[in-house]
């Protein structure tokens, strides 16, 4: 990506995000030079900008019809769910409410915006660092790959065990490789850009080696090829996972949310009136 397109990218949401954060000041300003309550004008305000976001889904789903660049709607739907947050704490006036309804509204909100700005981590960088791993894999078929390595490397170990007589590998490989082939391993490591697999697989690799029979070191080099294409398959299935799975949270906590609000609002009218 060019630089002069990454900084677009930065600068329509941080345009747009200027712009309603500082009309909506502006007009609870001037709501408030007016003798009136701004609250009910940040309300309002705050709803919308609640809204808009959960339009981005809406044009997700109606991807036949031309309503515009994903990009843009992307944009607009960072932009305001930013705003969003501003304007929370502009409208409510306090970190924590006190009442018990209030109070799951703030939960609900904290924990969208937490999961918003995570996703769109993940959509910025976990792509970027899937293209530097290389190599390309299904995330349904993962499973699959690793059972194949598992069977690998077990059979590299009897092969071993077979033509030197020494249980050396053997056990070796019940007391860590077992472990680390049965499944996924290192998964938040791999997320926050670690190298913990890297180097705890160096050192068992490195104690093998050590001691097994020099004859047999294209053993020792197959199981290092093994372990290497299994940390491959874990950084996708991490990253690939996190992308696939972090709206499996953020949409139905939005839902919530929303279902939430709306019913604040009927109760604040009902009384206000």
């Amino acid at each position: 990506m060019s630089a002069a397109v990454s900084r677009k990218r930065f600068f329509l949401p941080a345009a747009v995000f200027a712009l309603l954060c500082g009309g909506a000041w502006l007009w609870a300003w001037q709501v408030e030079l007016d003798l009136t309550n701004p609250t009910w004008v940040l309300g309002w305000l705050l709803t919308g900008t609640i809204a808009l976001p959960s339009l981005y889904n809406l044009r997700k789903r109606l991807i036949a019809f031309n309503m515009g660049p994903a990009s843009m709607w992307l944009t607009m739907h960072v932009a305001s769910g930013s705003a969003a947050v501003i304007l929370y704490f502009l409208h409510t006036g306090v970190f924590w409410p006190k009442g018990a309804y209030e109070q799951l509204i703030a939960v609900l909100f904290a924990a969208i915006t937490l999961t918003g700005f995570a996703g769109l981590w993940a959509q910025l960088v976990l792509p970027r660092r899937l293209t530097e791993v290389g190599q390309e894999f299904v995330f349904e078929k993962i499973p699959g790959e690793i059972a194949d390595l598992r069977d690998a490397a077990r059979q590299a170990v009897i092969e071993y065990t077979e033509k030197t007589g020494s249980e050396l590998l053997s056990q070796h490989y019940e007391r860590s490789l077992d472990w680390y082939f049965t499944r996924p391993r290192f998964f938040w490591n791999i997320i926050f850009g670690g190298n913990a697999a890297g180097a705890w697989t160096k050192v068992q690799i490195s104690a093998v080696r050590r001691f097994a029979d020099p004859s047999q070191s294209d053993v020792i080099d197959s199981l290092e090829n093994l372990v290497a294409r299994k940390i491959i398959v874990d950084q996708h299935y991490a990253c690939q996972g996190v992308l696939k799975r972090w709206l499996l949270a953020h949409v139905p906590l939005s839902a919530a949310f929303l279902v939430a609000v709306a019913w604040h609002i009927i109760i604040v009218h009902v009384y206000a009136s």
